[in-house]
């Protein structure tokens, strides 16, 4: 047992309780027996591993920004195939019928033949002279936009 005089009062430290009331009243008592019985290593680890966190969370910020920036790009090089493979398919299925004209108008059409896109223009061309179609009327069937003339 011993008695130990903390400045007002005085405490009787019989048991272990006894030292941690003490010690709880008096913080400071406290924190010189941290720095008699720690080593200054120690005593320096929470403010150590408190910039470590920080560091940590630096890096994790610019990670996570680092990949919203990677996903934006994927994203737009997602949107850019897509309208790219939306381009190729309807190439393909073009290449497909033209292919396959036959099949697709057999049934209401018959003696079906594939005409090149040179002989299309000459008969159409042939038609406009001839007053049977408009120059709108070849735009329609060749797939184009005539450009109109501005009125004056």
């Amino acid at each position: 047992m011993a008695i130990i005089n903390g400045g007002m009062k005085e405490y009787k430290i019989s048991n272990f309780a006894d030292l941690m009331q003490a010690l709880k009243e008096n913080p400071e008592w406290l924190e010189e027996l941290r720095r008699m019985i720690l080593t200054q290593e120690l005593l320096e680890l929470p403010k150590k591993f408190e910039n470590f966190r920080h560091r940590v969370e630096e890096r994790f910020d610019a990670i996570e920004k680092q990949v919203q920036e990677a996903k934006k790009k994927a994203d737009a090089i997602e949107k850019k195939l897509d309208k790219d493979v939306w381009s190729l398919k309807g190439m393909w299925m073009e290449m497909k019928v033209r292919g396959n004209i036959h099949s697709f108008l057999s049934e209401h059409l018959l003696n079906v033949k594939l005409v090149g896109q040179k002989r299309v223009k000459k008969f159409l061309s042939l038609a406009i002279e001839k007053g049977i179609i408009s120059k709108e009327e070849r735009a329609d069937v060749l797939g184009i936009e005539l450009q109109k003339k501005p009125r004056s």
